[in-house]
């Protein structure tokens, strides 16, 4: 059995220029897209998009 030892140094998140909030917000204006399409251009899974739906309504009514 050939098992692979874990990295002892934690991952490092990549840089991003603007949140996935601020990412989807863009996507979204002027254009109806499916949770797929969001979540291919913003590299987030579809699951994780209705996390996000609650935060962006919010962000959306203010």
């Amino acid at each position: 059995m050939n098992v692979k030892k874990r990295s002892k140094e934690p991952s490092v998140p990549a840089y991003r220029k603007e949140t996935i909030r601020q990412k989807i917000m863009s996507i979204l204006e002027g254009r109806i897209l499916s949770a797929r399409d969001i979540s291919g251009e913003v590299g987030v899974s579809e699951k994780g998009l209705i996390n996000l739906a609650s935060v962006l309504h919010v962000t959306v009514k203010q």
